[in-house]
C-alpha cells in the first residue's frame, strides 16, 4: 500500500487588492530598516567615552531588557573598556561559567583524577574536560567575585583589562587565564596544582 503524506506550508496572507510595485517595496524595505532601536543607536556612538558611558549606565538601570542589550553589544566591542564594563555587568548577574578545558587524549586517564581534585570537574573519555565556578558577590576590597556555592574562593574570578583569572579548588587548585581573541571569545590556558604542563582552555560567555 503507498502511503502519501499531505504536507501544510504556512505562508504569509497576501492582500490581491492592489499589486505590489518594485518603488512600493523599496518604500517598505526602507521603513523597515529605518525603524532601529534607539537604544542600540546610543550603544553605537562614534565617540568611545560616550558608548562606554551607554554601556554602564543601561547595565545600571535595573531595566532587564537594557541590562542583556548593553551586555550583548558590551562582549562583542573592541574597545577593552567598553568590554571589560560588560564583562563586568555580565559577572554581577552571578552566572554559573563553564569552563572547557582540552586535555591531551594519550594522558586523558593519567589526568583525570588530579583535574578532579584541582577543580571539582570531570572529564571525557576523548579528553574535554569541564568544571563550574558559581559566581558570588563582589569583594570590592579585593575587586574580584567570590565563588558562591561549594567551597567558598576568595577570588575566584578576577577581570583584567584583557580577560579574566578564574581560580577553581577542590582537594587542591587550579587557575585559568583567559583573554579575549580579534573574534572577542575568551581563550588560554589551565594550569593545575601538581600536574605537569598546562591546557587549552575556552569560555563562552555569549549565547
Amino acid at each position: 500500500m503507498q502511503l502519501i503524506f499531505a504536507i501544510a506550508i504556512s505562508f504569509p496572507t497576501i492582500t490581491t487588492g492592489q499589486a505590489l510595485t518594485p518603488e512600493d517595496l523599496r518604500a517598505q524595505i526602507d521603513a523597515q530598516t529605518a525603524q532601529s532601536d534607539p537604544f542600540m543607536d546610543i550603544l553605537n556612538d562614534p565617540d568611545s567615552a560616550r558608548s562606554l558611558a551607554a554601556v554602564e549606565l543601561m547595565i545600571n538601570s535595573g531595566d532587564p531588557r537594557l541590562m542583556q542589550m548593553a551586555i550583548d553589544f558590551g562582549l562583542q566591542s573592541a574597545a577593552p573598556p567598553v568590554r571589560r564594563a560588560a564583562v563586568l555587568g555580565f559577572l554581577h548577574t552571578r552566572p554559573v561559567l563553564q569552563v572547557q578545558v582540552k586535555l591531551p587524549e594519550d594522558r586523558a586517564d593519567e589526568l583525570r583524577e588530579g583535574f578532579r581534585k584541582g577543580t571539582g570537574g570531570s572529564v571525557l573519555a576523548n579528553g574535554d574536560a569541564v568544571y563550574s565556578v558559581n559566581v558570588g558577590d563582589f569583594d570590592a576590597e579585593n575587586n574580584c567575585f567570590v565563588q558562591k556555592a561549594g567551597r567558598r574562593i576568595a577570588c575566584a574570578v578576577e577581570v583584567s583589562p584583557t580577560g579574566l583569572t578564574i581560580s577553581a579548588y577542590s582537594d587542591y587548585g587550579a587557575k585559568s587565564i583567559l583573554n579575549f581573541n580579534a573574534d572577542g571569545h575568551l581563550t588560554g590556558a589551565t594550569s593545575i596544582d601538581w600536574v605537569d604542563g598546562s591546557f587549552p582552555t575556552t569560555l563562552s560567555i555569549t549565547d
